[in-house]
């Protein structure tokens, strides 16, 4: 009789990076919409030697994407383990710890060098965020903050230009005379928010000489309130990008130049320092339309969905010296040469797979977010 191959012990650092992946597999399957044919399975010998044997973040990603080749993970299992490896410590690809952030020429001489041997190796620049993933946005959970703009008061300008509302239930972001990297019309929800939310909004952009940018998880590196507790700002673009004393993440929309030349191409990146962690297609294309945009954070995990489409996503391996953003303002910059942006039925909620990992409690099912 041919003997039956146990599973072996798991060590103590095995077990733990385990119990971690499957509790966010557990809690992802059900919020990540039109994932078919998963099923999750006690890891068997080779997950275990996986975790055992690979001690970087990358090295651990390819195996999982070997595994998921021959049909032993779901997409949404292979998602929630990256994302669980990375909580559980394992997002640095050096064993070592990253040096502390001591100036923005510290981030520019990084992403230089960084660049300069991608370029030779692939013949593009680097990405700092483990691309490629393509998960399904989840729906919203509990409520945190709507706002139907009966008026601007939830908002705070900075910059050029104005927020309007030339028509209820909207506002509007004019920015007209500058050009990219300059001086833009930006907008911050007054309102401080926490990790784990997914963003709603309607986007209608009424121009073609220019691009919206969507800041997340601004705030400042000391734990500031970005408008109550750090300097003023012009609105010009390194105000946010290269400050020593603010930190995000940002996405662009409608990515158009200033001669209203369509780029094709969306860009995530993380401040300070203008780190591109992410290309995908823009899925904003049409001036004079509305889409709908849910932008999904949750920790290293951010991703953007126009329509319900998913354009991309990526996980942050935080290779960067710095803490990787988390609670934080939304706001947006509109910046070009002629830029009319439109925001419509804005909303922030807790996600679905936050929600799976709280204790459940009696609830009357009204909403205890804010609304305005």
């Amino acid at each position: 009789m041919t003997p039956v191959e146990q599973t072996p012990p798991l060590t103590a650092r095995t077990a733990f990076l385990t119990s971690i992946c499957l509790n966010r597999a557990a809690g992802s399957l059900e919020c990540l919409a039109g994932t078919q044919g998963g099923t999750l399975e006690v890891p068997d010998r080779q997950f275990h030697g996986i975790l055992e044997t690979e001690t970087t973040f990358e090295k651990i990603v390819e195996q999982l994407r070997r595994y998921r080749a021959v049909g032993r993970l779901s997409a949404a299992i292979l998602l929630s383990l990256t994302a669980g490896i990375t909580a559980a410590g394992c997002g640095s690809t050096s064993q070592e710890t990253p040096p502390h952030l001591t100036s923005i020429e510290d981030l520019r001489q990084i992403q230089e060098r960084a660049d300069t041997e991608a370029l030779k190796k692939t013949g593009q620049v680097k990405l700092w965020g483990l691309s490629r993933i393509l998960p399904s946005v989840p729906g919203p959970g509990v409520p945190l903050f709507s706002d139907s703009f009966d008026n601007l008061s939830n908002w705070h300008h900075e910059g050029l230009g104005s927020m309007t509302q030339p028509e209820p239930n909207l506002m509007q972001l004019n920015c007209t005379g500058s050009a990219q990297g300059g001086t833009g019309c930006m907008a911050f929800c007054k309102e401080d928010f926490p990790d784990s939310i997914l963003i709603g909004f309607d986007l209608r952009v009424l121009t073609t000489n220019g691009l919206l940018i969507a800041f997340v998880a601004s705030r400042g590196r000391q734990g500031e309130d970005m408008l109550a507790g750090l300097p003023p700002r012009r609105g010009v673009f390194a105000d946010y990008v290269f400050n020593p004393r603010l930190r995000s993440y940002h996405v662009s929309l409608s990515r158009y130049d200033d001669d209203g030349v369509h780029t094709g191409t969306s860009n995530w990146r993380r401040n300070p320092g203008l780190f591109l962690m992410e290309q995908q297609p823009d899925l904003c294309k049409e001036p004079r339309r509305w889409y709908h945009v849910a932008i999904l954070k949750e920790g290293p995990l951010l991703c953007m969905a126009v329509d319900g489409s998913t354009a991309a996503g990526f996980l942050d391996h935080n290779e960067i010296p710095d803490a990787i953003p988390g609670a934080g303002k939304i706001g947006f910059r509109a910046i070009g040469r002629h830029v009319i942006v439109q925001i419509r039925n804005f909303t922030v909620s807790r996600t679905e797979h936050w929600q799976s990992r709280q204790p459940t409690s009696p609830s009357t099912g009204k909403n205890r977010g804010r609304s305005s």
